[in-house]
């Protein structure tokens, strides 16, 4: 991509992107990317099979355009600032600048000591486990480049999630370091990885023969017999490696997540549809130059990163920023100290970090010089709904669908809702390139396809607005019916949650009382500060949090979406997209709280019941009953 800024007229290439999507996307695939084969077909899609294809017949390599193609005209480019860990002894934080020629080298090394070292061939799968670094993306990029398959792991997971996720992606080699430093905590990431690996071998689950580790220079390489010590290898391997040709539909990443279940579930992307929406929503939503710094905070680990960290920055020829630690840590100007000192043009980080920040101290941003700033952008990779670049901006609201997008609103039948002003069921009429195509260990159709036959449904709840702006408003799984008026979850838990100073966090679970229905429901809280000691404190406490919950459901939603009881609970289980685990606290309700209210007045409009042990296992051995 050259440096000048697209002046691109929305409402008229959207146009053209639906009424000749194949010239669209052939021209934008031709665009963006380079191609070592030309594509024999645009859009082989079959919606009502549930198969997405695109651009089959072409091929290309995604590390050859991340970094090839820029190496060779502007190889002293930056293409990394690694914004490393900071302390409290750092009064200002420490970046490293990596260019595109050193990361290209990086990239080719690592690639040929998966290749002769530990034997990967085009298709393996390679789990990487690190902290946020240049090795990493250079792990990933290694992996492109020769047709393996990566699956980066969140720094922070154990060991019982790493299991899941080696087992599930039938990894052969694990690439990690000794540690990872994020805030004032020290992970263990070897560690933790011996520990997975001794469990797998114990039933005869292990696939992985190889582990590539980045010894971090004062720690020692263990004796491991599978153990590399990853820098000294990549010193002993050719800078340079061929890119692998490979074909439009091949896979290029799994990415996990876990949504509000204690489930992983592995969504595999592949090659050219993936990239090509990934340069583009960098390029178009953002209205990126070169030259400019685009900064994306959140973790590898994330579907974010992936798109607005590596993939879309790098093939754009873009200069990305690697951002490791916390959004509070040492304090809570971390964000903006970096963005004065780095002058970034574009911040992008999560609504998660945004409401940690307004805990903390949003106003902190005064302290520092941002004007460099152009974009503060939220949540996720590339993009099927968003504002564009000049459009007017509403809260809460994903404004426009981008470009080859086409969605639509429907009811629980089916039944396409043409009217603005109008909520429903958020469909689309037809696959994009970026959309994912397998579900690892699940089906792909049965998820996306089946509910609405001929459309994709994306499982969420959306509103469309007057001016033909959307708004996604939940989860499906985060609407219930009580008492049959639907409940919007998220409401709800926002209200509680901002109503009391005792409430960390809220979840609004309903429950079943027969398959087909739902007819209660029950709210677990998470306290804030520890309940006091004295039974009269005590006692108001409990009052509080329990006037505090019905006020502020009677206001958003009325009183028939009061809760059957509510739980209290000292420390929420959380997934690891920091929701709460729904499912484990619905198992709870279910199981065990709710046959308890069989011995209760049934006059209670609703009972507090206080789960004093730890949340795991799901089965509580004290209760108390508390009027």
């Amino acid at each position: 991509m050259d440096s000048k800024s697209d002046t691109v007229d929305y409402e008229a290439m959207y146009d053209e992107s639906i009424k000749n999507p194949t010239e669209f996307w052939s021209r934008q695939a031709k665009k963006f990317l380079k191609w070592i084969k030309i594509f024999d077909e645009v859009d082989g899609c079959r919606l009502e099979e549930g198969v997405i294809s695109w651009f089959t017949g072409g091929q290309l390599n995604v590390s050859y355009n991340c970094l090839d193609r820029h190496a060779v005209k502007n190889g002293e480019r930056t293409a990394l600032i690694w914004e490393n860990n900071r302390t409290k002894e750092q009064i200002n934080g420490i970046h490293e600048c990596i260019s595109y020629r050193k990361l290209l080298e990086m990239t080719c090394q690592i690639a040929n000591v998966l290749r002769t070292n530990c034997g990967i061939k085009k298709g393996d799968r390679i789990v990487i486990y690190m902290p946020t670094c240049p090795l990493a993306v250079a792990a990933m990029l290694a992996c492109a480049r020769i047709g393996a398959v990566h699956c980066v792991l969140y720094s922070v997971l154990g060991v019982r999630d790493i299991m899941k996720r080696i087992k599930s992606s039938e990894a052969k080699v694990v690439v990690t370091a000794q540690k990872a430093f994020v805030g004032d905590k020290c992970l263990h990431l070897r560690s933790n990885i011996d520990k997975t690996l001794k469990l797998l071998e114990k039933t005869n689950e292990n696939s992985v023969n190889h582990v590539l580790v980045w010894k971090m220079n004062d720690c020692d390489i263990g004796d491991t017999l599978r153990d590399t010590d990853l820098e000294t290898a990549m010193k002993a391997a050719p800078t340079y490696c061929e890119p692998v040709a490979m074909e439009s539909e091949d896979p290029l990443f799994i990415m996990y997540t876990s949504g509000t279940t204690d489930e992983p579930t592995g969504i595999l992307h592949t090659q050219a549809g993936y990239l090509l929406c990934a340069a583009m929503t960098h390029k178009y939503v953002f209205d990126y130059k070169i030259g400019e710094v685009f900064a994306c905070v959140a973790d590898l680990g994330w579907i974010a990163a992936h798109t607005s960290v590596v993939y879309g920055p790098l093939c754009n020829g873009g200069t990305t920023v690697l951002f490791q630690g916390t959004a509070t840590y040492p304090d809570s100007g971390r964000y903006w100290e970096m963005v004065e000192r780095l002058k970034v043009n574009h911040f992008y980080t999560s609504p998660a970090a945004i409401k940690k920040l307004m805990k903390d101290n949003l106003n902190c941003v005064n302290d520092y010089n941002v004007s460099s700033l152009k974009t503060i952008a939220l949540e996720l990779g590339g993009f099927a709904l968003s504002p564009w670049p000049g459009s007017k901006l509403k809260p809460g609201v994903c404004a426009k669908p981008f470009l080859g997008v086409e969605p639509i609103i429907v009811n629980e039948k089916g039944e396409i809702l043409q009217e603005s002003g109008v909520q429903g069921l958020l469909c689309f009429r037809h696959p994009f390139p970026a959309m994912g195509r397998e579900i690892i260990g699940g089906s792909f159709k049965n998820k996306y396809f089946s509910s609405f036959p001929g459309k994709y449904f994306t499982g969420d709840w959306a509103y469309r607005d007057m001016d033909g702006d959307y708004q996604i408003v939940g989860r499906k799984d985060d609407i219930v019916r009580i008492k049959g008026v639907w409940i919007q979850i998220p409401e709800i838990e926002s209200s509680i949650v901002g109503k009391s100073n005792n409430i960390e966090n809220a979840s609004y679970i309903g429950l079943s009382s027969e398959p087909s229905a739902t007819t209660d429901a029950c709210v677990v809280v998470e306290v804030r500060k520890s309940v006091p000691e004295s039974q009269q404190k005590c006692k108001k406490f409990y009052r509080d949090i329990l006037e505090s919950v019905k006020s502020s459901i009677i206001n958003i939603a009325g009183e028939h979406a009061l809760p059957r009881f509510v739980l209290v609970v000292r420390e929420s289980v959380y997934t690891w997209s920091n929701k709460m685990c729904r499912s484990i606290y619905r198992d709870m309700a279910e199981g065990f709280f709710k046959p308890l209210l069989k011995h209760v007045d049934p006059s209670e409009n609703i009972v507090l019941l206080d789960y004093t042990t730890s949340p795991l296992p799901p089965v509580a051995n004290k209760w108390e009953h508390l009027q």
